[in-house]
């Protein structure tokens, strides 16, 4: 692959690019965490053109420490997704962002649950519905896999955890369906050593648990759809002390 440009963004203090799109109008949207001015770090959306011009820099505040881990496409805008929380003593919530076609902030959702949660991975559906999920704690507990489903305007319609993982992170959400989506985490489960897990879902049901790999894998990396129903998982394994990782990938069937 040929490089056709290269370039880099923000000034003193911490900058970190998450995640980019193509905006449907050609322009590149790429959700950054800064806390470059700030006391506190801030979500920040960088408009780029193709040719990797900088046409504008959006502070989208939600309120304290603020941190973006994805921006995804939808309809003709967007919806950037993270976590916050208003003070370093504040439990952590998920936070959910819709930006219209100029970027313009259509709403804002906190998501709060439990002990403190943390938003990590997220889809939008064709109807602009989203499902948001990530990890969170009960009364100082190993974590959890949490999933919420968010309406088109903003409004929570569900939350709920999965207690199917124990010590739980993930990486990715796919919707697989009607009413059906897949999620990567990584975490423990009683009398299994696989550390990588296909979560499987009708709706705010479990419907099926798939393990990856065996005790080695370490890291969820993506999760994307392929095909009808399949599904395509990256990530990464540790080679049991020696030093190293490697990548690995898995795909599924129906």
């Amino acid at each position: 692959a040929t490089v056709m440009w290269h370039q880099t963004f923000g000034g003193p203090g911490f900058d970190r690019g998450m995640s980019v799109i193509r905006h449907p109008g050609g322009d590149l949207w790429a959700a950054t965490t800064t806390q470059a001015g700030t006391k506190e770090a801030d979500i920040r959306l960088l408009r780029l053109s193709a040719n990797g011009k900088e046409r504008q820099l959006q502070r989208l505040r939600g309120g304290g420490e603020d941190q973006v881990v994805a921006i995804v496409r939808r309809g003709a805008g967007a919806l950037l997704a993270g976590s916050g929380r208003a003070s370093e003593e504040a439990p952590w919530e998920g936070r959910i962002i819709a930006l219209g076609n100029r970027s313009q902030v259509l709403w804002k959702q906190p998501v709060r649950f439990a002990d403190g949660c943390k938003i990590t991975a997220v889809a939008v559906g064709r109807k602009g519905g989203t499902i948001a999920a990530g990890s969170a704690w009960v009364a100082g507990s190993e974590s959890k896999v949490f999933v919420a489903h968010i309406g088109q305007g903003g409004r929570i319609k569900w939350i709920r955890d999965d207690k199917r993982l124990r010590n739980a992170t993930v990486s990715g959400v796919v919707l697989t369906g009607r009413r059906h989506f897949a999620l990567l985490a990584i975490g423990k489960r009683a009398g299994c050593a696989a550390g990588a897990w296909l979560l499987g879902y009708r709706g705010k049901r479990p419907r099926w648990t798939a393990p990856i790999g065996g005790d080695a894998m370490a890291k969820g990396g993506a999760l994307i759809r392929t095909g009808k129903y399949g599904l395509v998982a990256v990530g990464g394994v540790h080679d049991r002390g020696r030093g190293f990782s490697d990548g690995w990938l898995a795909r599924t069937g129906r």
